[in-house]
């Protein structure tokens, strides 16, 4: 499953951009018989679109380059001392900070716009929303938080790459160095032992 934008022009020419979650599904073409001339389906297999459910409308954030990076300076030693989910908490926090939100208890604001991480809302004013931090992907919504913070553990590759994919879901765009040593923190997770 995926997140899928759609734009919706609305009353005097306002464009306004709605997040779906999709699910890809192959169908087989049908396939024409031979001796039938003209054209013919070629024999592939095509997508369509599963609609799943509604997400919100979409609200574009920049990087703020003089904000963020606070807690990030020692990142390796950050990673040694607190739980995954700190982690995740800690890496959301320092991209919303660096897109002009303010921190104030255990929640992110920025206007009319807030965000909780303990409960995973992202709203403006009542309105369920999708912060869009990334020009490529880095949609932060109720379900980018809920499937980033089921993973807690990495055991192969498989499950790193899948791992990727989530942060970069959410925004969190981290260079090889600070991925390894993310990751390498999930791996000594999934060796210890379970209570």
């Amino acid at each position: 499953m995926y997140i899928r934008l759609k734009k919706v022009k609305k009353g005097k020419g306002s464009v306004y951009e709605y997040a779906h979650l999709v699910e890809g599904v192959w169908k087989k073409r049908k396939q024409i018989k031979e001796e039938i001339q003209g054209p013919k389906f070629r024999r592939f297999n095509n997508s369509t679109h599963k609609y799943i459910r509604f997400l919100g409308r979409v609200y574009h954030f920049e990087e703020d380059l003089m904000r963020g990076d606070q807690d990030l300076k020692d990142f390796e030693n950050l990673i040694k001392n607190l739980s995954v989910k700190e982690l995740y908490y800690i890496l959301i926090g320092n991209i919303l900070l660096s897109r002009g939100f303010i921190k104030k208890e255990n929640a992110f604001f920025n206007g009319d716009f807030s965000v909780d991480l303990n409960s995973f809302t992202i709203r403006r004013l009542d309105q369920e929303v999708v912060l869009k931090l990334l020009k490529r992907g880095g949609y932060l919504c109720k379900y980018s938080l809920e499937e980033l913070f089921k993973v807690d553990r990495v055991n192969n590759r498989e499950e790193g790459l899948f791992f990727m994919k989530k942060l970069k879901m959410v925004g969190i765009e981290l260079n090889a160095n600070l991925f390894f040593i993310l990751v390498s923190k999930l791996l000594k997770e999934s060796n210890k032992p379970e209570n």
